[in-house]
């Protein structure tokens, strides 16, 4: 059984209880006291004067005189309102910090990301049905026209985890299979795809060129090509 000893602390006079008998300070702040070196700072919490290394300081971690203060600026909770009903909620305060929002339920953040004034927001096509017609044969002919590899980054399926590449729409309209709309489609990884419906750039645009400066105005097989690259795919083995 490890045994422990009760020493006391030589800077602040607190007593303390660790391993063995070779420390002599309950924590790196007294520790760094006894040195004399170090840029003297006020904890966040207890209001206490330390002394921390300048690199701490200039990475803005020194805030806390020990792990305990810490702890509890991590537990430290505030009042906030939902950004989507406005209710009263209380989130933790460093969390309030780092993100612009907060919700009171999941429900009321996916409400909020499908507002139609969220950057995000795209006429709620996202509810909409696809046609019928762009089924998994219908991707995979899209898929294999571009070389299993995502349009944007290059990256090829095998290292997009475990799920296939995303057929995207250029134009963000989910029945153009089945009616007279222009039919673009391009195929992007999980993290690229994310970035098309952010809003933040014109990415049809930007995919329409790529179809018709690259690719000659094509962006799938036919059902007669994708059948012959098969056939010519079993030959070559």
């Amino acid at each position: 059984m490890v045994k422990l000893s009760t020493r006391t602390c030589r800077i602040c006079g607190k007593e303390f209880s660790n391993v063995g008998i070779k420390n002599i300070y309950c924590s790196a702040a007294c520790a760094r006291i006894s040195w004399g070196s170090g840029v003297i700072r006020t904890c966040e919490i207890c209001g206490l004067a330390f002394r921390a290394a300048p690199n701490e300081v200039a990475m803005g971690k020194a805030r806390f005189c020990s792990k305990a203060c810490n702890g509890v600026y991590k537990r430290r909770r505030i009042l906030r309102n939902c950004a989507y009903c406005g209710s009263e909620i209380e989130v933790v305060e460093w969390a309030a910090k780092k993100y612009s929002r907060s919700f009171c339920s999941d429900e009321c953040r996916l409400k909020w990301q499908h507002r139609e004034n969220n950057p995000n927001w795209n006429g709620g096509t996202s509810f909409e049905p696809y046609c019928f017609k762009f089924n998994p044969e219908f991707k995979n002919r899209v898929r294999a026209f571009f070389g299993y590899s995502c349009v944007m980054c290059g990256k090829p399926q095998i290292e997009n985890g475990k799920r296939a590449l995303a057929v995207h729409h250029v134009h963000h309209n989910k029945t153009a299979c089945c009616d007279d709309s222009v039919k673009e489609f391009v195929v992007l990884c999980d993290v690229c795809h994310g970035k098309s419906n952010s809003g933040k750039f014109d990415y049809q645009n930007y995919f329409h060129e790529i179809i018709h400066t690259k690719y000659g105005g094509k962006c799938y097989y036919t059902k007669e090509e994708m059948k012959n690259l098969e056939v010519k795919h079993q030959m070559d083995k």
